[in-house]
């Protein structure tokens, strides 16, 4: 069985606190079956090429699935779905917003909240 990466979506912001904007690229991965996990890289431009900050690997939709990546603030705000209280790996209640600060060359969580998915 062969997995396919394909592309979800590229954001910019700042996520350093040095006002200049990284980019931040979302990748999903299919299986092959029903899990959709998920890739995210946060690059910079140094030296005339791209470098990359950050990889992290998402679950599966609401087992740690990605919800929201994106700049505010000069942090780094990542949000994943929860398997707390949820209906099936279909139906997150909930989420987990994680804020990061780039300190020392890398990325330190500084805040992490779970919150209840409202309907819009």
């Amino acid at each position: 069985m062969k997995w396919a990466v394909f592309f979800q979506s590229v954001k910019y912001g700042d996520v350093t606190g040095d006002g200049i904007e990284e980019a931040i690229v979302s990748l999903g991965i299919q299986t092959g079956g029903s899990a959709t996990p998920g890739l995210v890289y946060i690059y910079t431009f140094q030296r005339n090429a791209p470098k990359l900050l950050w990889l992290r690997s998402t679950g599966d939709r609401a087992d740690g699935g990605l919800r929201d990546v994106y700049a505010q603030n000069g942090q780094l705000m990542v949000e994943l779905n929860s398997s707390v209280g949820s209906r099936g790996d279909c139906c997150p209640t909930h989420f987990i917003r994680t804020s990061y600060e780039w300190r020392g060359g890398r990325f330190r969580q500084k805040r992490k909240e779970t919150l209840r998915v409202t309907a819009s």
